[in-house]
């Protein structure tokens, strides 16, 4: 990894990836995308014709087993986290996974396991907290400016009326519950 530069490798064509992470990696000076994977070589080359990475893989394993690659970013379908995180951190690299981390506390324990026995970062992909919406609500609530909280309500939805799409799938972790 050069100085204050991460070459990222990014495995799967995710929505996610191509409409707000890739973009946001791109606008940084110390992030450089350097390679995707896809399953599918020609949706993976139209996905990463408008980004550039210097690398196409059609097999995530080839990816990871590029040294030039310093971290990986995981947007693939919420049954997948653990497994690729977990390889990711095999091969000594720092990991960006999307939410959900992982399907369950046990699957979460082995990611993080893995991830200290390989000396790598393990973070999931939540950007809320750090949104500047959120970050103001804690900085009210920790003030005692309102008083005490004995309840908050919050909600997140999305609109996807593509019944095909992965989060109506169950089988590979789809469902409101882990969207």
């Amino acid at each position: 990894m050069e100085k204050n530069r991460v070459r990222w490798g990014v495995l799967g064509c995710s929505g996610i990836g191509k409409n707000r992470t890739i973009p946001a990696m791109l606008s940084t000076s110390n992030a450089e995308l350097y390679a995707i994977a896809g399953r599918n070589e020609e949706k993976l080359k139209a996905y990463a014709e408008p980004f550039a990475p210097k690398k196409l893989y059609t097999d995530y394993q080839a990816l990871l087993n590029d040294e030039n690659v310093d971290a990986v970013y995981v947007p693939l379908p919420n049954g997948l986290h653990m497994e690729w995180a977990i390889k990711a951190a095999e091969a000594g690299k720092h990991i960006l996974c999307e939410k959900p981390l992982a399907m369950n506390e046990e699957q979460v324990k082995k990611m993080f396991a893995a991830a200290k026995a390989n000396h790598v970062l393990l973070e999931e992909a939540y950007a809320y907290r750090h949104a500047q919406l959120a970050q103001r609500v804690k900085e009210i609530i920790d003030s005692g400016e309102i008083g005490r909280i004995r309840y908050l309500e919050s909600k997140h939805s999305t609109f996807d009326t593509n019944r095909e799409g992965i989060r109506y799938q169950k089988g590979v972790g789809g469902g409101a519950v882990y969207d």
